[in-house]
Parts: C-alpha cells; structure tokens; sequence
C-alpha cells in the first residue's frame, strides 16, 4: 500500500496562543467551520485528552453529489505543545490515515501545520499530484 504525505500551512492573525490551541484542539469548532465536510458527526468519548469520534465524511466536499467515507477517529490532545495528533480508521476497508496539527508561534502571528499521512492504491499513487491539489481544494 501507497502513502501519500503532505503538509498544508495556514498563519493566523491571532496572537494568543491559549486561543489557537483552544480552537485547534476542540472538535466542536469542527461542527460549524467545517459542516460542509461531513454527513455524520458522534462524540464516542472525550476524556483525559483523548477523544474518539465516529463522522462520515465526504470524499470531495466542495461538490454537491459525493462519496461518503466513514471513519472512527482517535485523537491524542497535547495542549502544554500545543498540538494534537489523531489516527482515523476507515471502517469499510480497515485502512488508516494519521493527521498531527501543531501550533508554532511566530513574530506577529501562529503557524498552524497539518501533517498527514494517507493510504492510497498505486493507481492513485501514480496521479498524487492531481489528488493532493483535489484535497487542498
């Protein structure tokens, strides 16, 4: 099975980093910013800084008709570094995909950057660069 890594890199304005680590690590943040993303969204359980989610999610979610993934997702919350990393398992095929988001502070602002790390067959390995612009879209 084929990988593909990426990193995407976003800077915020915001100078607070209680804020940003507050934002980053909370999933019901996800529940409104980012409500086009997903079909289904269940908190399994959140406690001790782990939390676990079942979502369904949508393969492209900037088109109206799309395939649906479903996923439980473990995330592990480390707020004194200021980043978390979460682990999601496709519950169809058993595949796993690993996402770490850190918050690094800069001069005027807060870098937030997101690591993943998906499984992928070889015929999409072959087109990874079309694929990564799809996902960034």
């Amino acid at each position: 099975m084929k990988k593909l890594t990426f990193r995407r890199i976003t800077r915020t304005s915001q100078k607070d980093m209680d804020i940003v680590r507050d934002v980053i690590t909370d999933y019901t943040h996800f529940l409104f910013a980012h409500k086009s993303s997903f079909n289904d969204f269940r908190v399994i359980s959140d406690k001790n800084n782990t939390q676990i989610f079942y979502y369904e999610t949508k393969i492209i979610n900037w088109l109206p008709i799309s395939p649906i993934i479903k996923f439980i997702a473990i995330k592990k919350i480390y707020p004194e570094k200021n980043y978390f990393t979460q682990v999601y398992i496709n519950t169809k095929n058993k595949k796993i995909t690993y996402f770490k988001c850190h918050a690094i502070q800069e001069h005027n602002s807060i870098k937030i950057v997101n690591d993943f790390m998906i499984p992928v067959s070889s015929f999409t390995y072959f087109f990874r660069k079309i694929v990564i612009k799809l996902i960034n879209k």
